[in-house]
């Protein structure tokens, strides 16, 4: 027996962790969660992938505790606040 994907689809190319979009995140999140983030990457899909396959560079950015796509996957409400002020923040440095 033979098995063949029904439906496959490649990663989306990354942004460079020296795009000034990339950089200004970082410092953001240095500046008000106080400590240095580091760049990576996730295998799936995110909304960045979209945008990134449509040629613009994207960033991904949340607090979590590890429990996505997990049984009783959970957000906190406090992450939430304090990455709405990264991003408030980030946007105010363009």
């Amino acid at each position: 027996m033979q098995i063949e994907p029904y439906h496959v689809e490649k990663a989306a190319p990354s942004t460079s962790q020296n795009h000034s979009s990339v950089i200004l995140l970082k410092e953001s999140i240095k500046e008000l969660r106080n400590f240095e983030p580091t760049v990576g990457g996730i295998g799936g899909g995110t909304c960045a992938a979209i945008v990134r396959r449509a040629g613009f560079p994207a960033v991904v950015w949340s607090t979590i505790d590890g429990t996505a796509h997990q049984p009783n996957e959970y957000v906190k409400v406090a992450n939430l606040i304090e990455d709405t002020k990264v991003f408030g923040y980030l946007m105010s440095q363009l």
